[in-house]
């Protein structure tokens, strides 16, 4: 899996998502790529927060499925510097050229264990070409 240039683009020329509707496209089309970005939830944890926050200000009745819609594009307020910091570090992450590769079977893998506070995990990886 790599990312295209087109793609690449994309993501450099989006701008902070401050409509509630926005925001969840953002966290949305963001989340299929989670399993690539190390400790995902807490990088987006900011902006997970803002959602709840813009949710929590349009409150409206279990039923209201018109009004929610009307109301995703008009909840908004002003990002924080940990909600900007954040956008900005899940896309600086997503425009990092190495972290999705192809897999090469002609090249030798390697792995390295990590203990982390909230697990374990490995990493696996080719050696660059000097």
């Amino acid at each position: 899996m790599s990312i295209t240039s087109d793609r690449t683009e994309a993501t450099r020329s989006l701008q902070f998502p401050t409509t509630l509707k926005d925001l969840e496209y953002f966290l949305g089309r963001t989340g299929y790529l989670r399993q690539y970005v190390l400790l995902y939830a807490q990088v987006t944890e900011p902006l997970q927060r803002r959602k709840t926050a813009l949710l929590a200000a349009g409150k409206l009745p279990p039923k209201a499925t018109r009004k929610r819609t009307r109301n995703t594009t008009r909840t908004t307020r002003e990002p924080t510097d940990d909600e900007l910091k954040a956008f900005q570090a899940y896309q600086d992450y997503l425009l990092d050229p190495e972290y999705l590769q192809h897999f090469n079977p002609s090249r030798q893998l390697y792995t390295k264990p990590n203990a982390l506070k909230h697990g374990f995990g490995i990493m696996v990886f080719y050696l660059k070409h000097n």
